[in-house]
């Protein structure tokens, strides 16, 4: 990863000290502040890249902050929180920021700003799909524009991390359940929608593969134009 102008956020003077070595050691230049006013203030006067900042701080809160700089500069962002809400979390994916569950790991950290700083450099929908439920699929939607990656069923955690796609498509089976269960536990796991493809015989299977995680089931063969609906309702959501 190139170097890169990183305004970093947190009223909490370890974490920002921690975080700023940390990206410092990465060959990246921080600027640090203690809430969302001055990281607003920063942001407008400072040429910045992304941006990495704790949710709930004093002044103005980073949900609030990063969602006002998203509109006027564009930044990519990387949101942290020790404890996420169910509305934090779809605003966090309504701005397109990658996340972060508190504590978390160096490698973490890595992780987050590949995410974030891949969706800066492509804005086109990115798509992972994991083992057989390819088909010939992955071919069709890249012709169709989309960015697309295709991994084992038990690399679909690994792979989803770094790429932040906007949609998975699961095998149906050889452990598929395990891995979205896998994916549910993370912090950007739980807005990113995943499906399911099976055969008509596995149809019966529906309900299982929701209480998994899951958000729908999609049967062999799966249309491009399918998926490419599925997408443009989830990004214009």
């Amino acid at each position: 990863m190139d170097s890169l102008r990183i305004a970093l956020a947190d009223d909490d003077e370890g974490v920002r000290t921690m975080v700023a070595a940390w990206l410092g050691a990465m060959g990246h230049r921080v600027d640090t502040v203690e809430d969302g006013q001055a990281l607003v203030a920063v942001c407008r006067s400072t040429p910045i890249d992304l941006i990495v900042s704790d949710v709930r701080m004093p002044q103005l809160d980073g949900l609030t902050a990063v969602t006002q700089l998203r509109r006027e500069l564009a930044v990519p962002a990387v949101l942290m929180s020790g404890s996420w809400t169910a509305s934090e979390m779809e605003q966090a994916a309504s701005v397109g920021a990658a996340v972060l569950d508190k504590p978390f790991r160096q490698v973490d950290l890595v992780a987050a700003l590949a995410r974030a700083v891949a969706q800066r450099q492509t804005g086109r929908p990115r798509v992972l799909i994991a083992h057989s439920a390819s088909d010939g699929l992955s071919e069709r939607l890249a012709a169709l524009g989309y960015e697309v990656i295709v991994c084992t069923t038990g690399m679909a955690e690994v792979a989803a991390e770094s790429m932040g796609p906007h949609l998975i498509l699961i095998d149906a089976g050889a452990d598929g359940w395990g891995a979205v269960r896998r994916v549910r536990e993370r912090a950007w796991g739980r807005t990113v929608r995943i499906l399911a493809v099976g055969g008509c015989e596995d149809a019966d299977q529906r309900s299982e593969w929701l209480a998994a995680g899951c958000d729908g089931f999609l049967t062999r063969p799966v249309a491009a134009g399918e998926v490419a609906s599925l997408l443009t309702d989830r990004i214009s959501s």
